[in-house]
């Protein structure tokens, strides 16, 4: 047997006990139908994302049910009848899919969140603050919450600055480590330099005596 789901939107203005003996009258067409409701989700008054029938709000019923075939039609033609319907719509389906919509704000919520809004808008005209939202105050929660974050922030910065720091020492050290080697190496060469230039003087010299004692030799012969 089909499975179905048909969302409606009833005006908010009907009365409930009329509401409810609707829904009741459409439970014993689907039983007609040898068909059986197995889920009906009431989300009560929302704000309707655009006008329907010069209505700005509506409530939401969505009802799951089996049936024969020609149920669909009987349900939707009932509806159709009735003025305090704003929207339906019927879809099959094959799996269980409660809660895959999800719920739009209510008009509880729409009208607190108007009324923080007028309260910011004559604030800014008074050149006064702005009024806190409660997802702007801070509760005891959300300060516990937000402190570690702040903390662990706090350490990383430390951490990345002790590393940096860490970084230039190691730089420094190597440039002059570096530097000494460099100057260790040049006043070695110097030194080098310095003993050739001395054993060559010393071997000039020696060449030098050895070639005045062999004249003097010639000259005595």
């Amino acid at each position: 047997m089909r499975k179905y789901e048909t969302a409606v939107i009833f005006d908010l203005d009907w009365e409930e006990e009329d509401r409810n003996a609707f829904v009741e009258r459409l439970e014993n067409i689907i039983t007609d139908f040898s068909g059986e409701v197995f889920d009906k989700e009431d989300w009560g008054g929302r704000k309707l994302a655009y006008k329907i029938l010069k209505k700005n709000s509506g409530r939401y019923l969505f009802l799951r049910y089996s049936g024969k075939a020609g149920v669909v039609e009987e349900i939707e033609r009932v509806m159709g009848l009735n003025e305090k319907i704003l929207r339906y719509l019927t879809t099959r389906f094959e799996k269980d899919i409660k809660g895959k919509y999800p719920m739009p704000p209510s008009i509880d919520e729409f009208l607190d969140r108007d009324i923080t809004e007028l309260q910011t808008l004559k604030a800014q005209w008074r050149g006064e603050a702005s009024v806190q939202t409660p997802a702007d105050q801070k509760t005891p929660e959300r300060e516990s919450k937000e402190k570690p974050e702040v903390e662990s922030k706090e350490v990383e910065s430390k951490e990345a600055e002790s590393k940096e720091v860490e970084s230039k020492e190691a730089e420094s050290k190597e440039t002059e480590s570096k530097e000494v080697e460099s100057k260790e190496a040049e006043s070695k060469e110097t030194e080098s330099k310095e003993v050739e230039s001395k054993e060559t003087e010393s071997t000039n010299e020696l060449d030098e005596e050895q070639a005045i004692d062999t004249n003097d030799e010639g000259e005595q012969k």
